[in-house]
C-alpha cells in the first residue's frame, strides 16, 4: 500500500479502494468488488463517500512526459507568499504553484518554450516583487512517480 494512502484516515476496504484506483484510475466499480470482496453498490457507495468527502477525486490532466517545451521549477523565497500564489497561480503557463514553510517558501512549475519565456515570467511576476528572490531554478530533465499535471 501506498505511504499516502496509509495516512488517509479511512478502513482499510477504502484504503484498498484508493489503492485500485491509484493503480487503474478507468477500473470499473465490478472490477474493484471482485478485488476487495464486496457487491457492486457496496463499492458504489463508499466511492460516492469518497468523493463526498473530498478524499477521491477524478481528474484529467496531461501526462508531462508528453511536453516538448521546457518545464522549469522555480523555487523562491519571498515576504509576501500568499499574494504572490495568488498572482501567480492563474498564469497560463504555470502548471503547479504551491506554497510551503521555510527559507524557500513557494515553489512554481511553468511551461516555456524558450528561455526568453521563461525569463519574461520573472520579470513580470517575481523579480519586481519587494522582499522577493529566486533561490533556485531548474529545468525538469526526467519524470518518475507523478508526471500527470490536472486541467483545472
Amino acid at each position: 500500500m501506498d505511504k499516502l494512502i496509509e495516512l488517509i484516515d479511512v478502513d482499510d476496504l477504502d484504503k484498498s479502494i484508493l489503492t485500485l484506483f491509484q493503480k487503474d484510475p478507468e477500473i470499473t466499480h465490478s472490477e474493484i468488488a471482485d478485488k476487495v470482496g464486496l457487491s457492486q453498490p457496496a463499492v458504489g457507495a463508499r466511492i460516492k463517500r469518497l468523493k463526498e468527502s473530498g478524499i477521491l477525486e477524478h481528474n484529467y490532466g496531461i501526462n508531462l512526459r508528453n511536453i516538448k517545451s521546457k518545464i522549469v521549477r522555480i523555487d523562491i523565497s519571498s515576504g509576501d507568499s500568499i499574494s504572490l500564489l495568488e498572482e501567480v497561480k492563474s498564469k497560463q503557463n504555470v502548471i503547479f504553484a504551491y506554497r510551503m514553510i521555510g527559507n524557500i517558501n513557494l515553489t512554481i512549475w511553468v511551461v516555456a518554450e524558450t528561455w526568453d519565456e521563461v525569463e519574461e515570467f520573472t520579470k513580470n511576476y517575481i523579480r519586481n516583487i519587494d522582499n522577493t528572490r529566486i533561490v533556485n531554478m531548474n529545468v525538469i530533465s526526467a519524470f518518475g512517480k507523478g508526471s500527470i499535471a490536472t486541467m483545472g
